[in-house]
């Protein structure tokens, strides 16, 4: 049974950086999660295809345009929402690739009319990942210019597209008999979150070999031999070739080089740290999205069902009921 799936995350200005990144593969193809062989298979759907967007600047761009609030954007905001759109596996197996784009374009149609094509920054369709999916980023501007993700896709809200995105796409022809908002996005947040972080720690476990090897010239300098002597009126002094003294000169300006450097990957330890904590809360309120929207589709369920219990026990209504039921499987079988 294919299901349309279709998850929204919030992200702050400073993810836009990693979402651009993971949405147009700037280097960032990992074998844990992506297939690099099919990476040429990935397509845009919205401007033009193959030119490289900068989401901060097209973040910035529909805010001049279309921001009309009074205060300024906080800085701890959700600018852009982005919505992971796909199907079951099984369900891309048996279409062929002229229909896995209809699919696709069909979904990105809908929703640029339902959010407004004027928020939209990007439509990237993911050909070389485990499932085929489109990430559909916009920023979340209210009717009255706000910006206000919380009021765009709130729980009612969400609900309400899950439900005509399912009905657009069943127009369009394609026999998808639910929509489903529970397809692991846990994962799909950790794989990206893994995907990214694995890539950095790789940088800084590179930078941190280079610092071993200058542990060991350090460790080298103190095996240099040298010989103290006391000359009269004079201190204590060490007595050192010109080759060995030439050695710790180069080394101590070395040094003073390398304290810059080594300040500054203390700097990104602690910034990358930071954004795991923060990647955390990110997965934990995704957690509680899950939990919502699973009871809510619960509630819609039991709902659904004692309807069907007062038509069935209407004669007029379960008449009206059973034709509309056979003349859809007549038309599934016609097709």
């Amino acid at each position: 049974m294919a299901s349309l799936i279709c998850l929204v995350t919030k992200n702050k200005l400073p993810d836009l950086i990693e979402i651009q990144a993971h949405n147009q593969r700037e280097g960032l193809a990992d074998s844990l999660v992506i297939f690099p062989e099919r990476t040429h298979l990935n397509y845009r759907l919205h401007d033009v295809a193959g030119v490289e967007l900068k989401y901060e600047a097209e973040y910035r761009g529909v805010l001049k345009k279309y921001y009309s609030g009074q205060k300024a954007v906080r800085k701890d905001a959700t600018v852009l929402c982005s919505l992971f759109v796909s199907s079951n596996k099984s369900f891309f197996e048996v279409k062929e690739e002229s229909e896995v784009r209809r699919f696709f374009e069909c979904n990105y149609n809908f929703l640029k009319n339902y959010f407004g094509e004027h928020k939209v920054v990007d439509a990237v369709v993911h050909m070389d990942e485990r499932v085929p999916h489109m990430h559909f980023c916009f920023v979340p501007i209210t009717k009255d210019g706000r910006l206000s993700a919380r009021e765009i896709c709130d729980r009612r809200g969400l609900t309400l597209l899950h439900a005509k995105a399912l009905a657009s796409i069943r127009e369009c022809g394609f026999d998808i008999t639910k929509s489903d908002d529970t397809y692991s996005p846990l994962k799909m947040a950790e794989d990206l979150k893994r995907n990214i972080l694995i890539k950095e720690v790789q940088k800084l476990e590179e930078k941190f070999a280079d610092c071993k090897n200058i542990d060991k010239s350090i460790k080298s300098i103190d095996e240099i031999p040298f010989k103290r002597s006391k000359m009269p009126f004079r201190d204590e002094m060490v007595s050192l070739t010109d080759e060995n003294f030439a050695k710790i000169r180069n080394v101590a300006r070395f040094g003073v080089t390398v304290q810059g450097e080594f300040d500054r990957l203390a700097r990104e330890n602690e910034r990358l740290r930071n954004r795991y904590n923060d990647h955390v809360v990110l997965i934990n309120e995704l957690r509680v999205q899950i939990a919502e929207i699973s009871k809510n589709r619960d509630e819609l369920l039991r709902e659904g069902m004692e309807m069907l219990k007062v038509i069935k026990s209407h004669n007029g209504l379960n008449e009206l009921y059973n034709y509309v039921k056979n003349a859809l499987e007549a038309k599934k079988t016609r097709r």
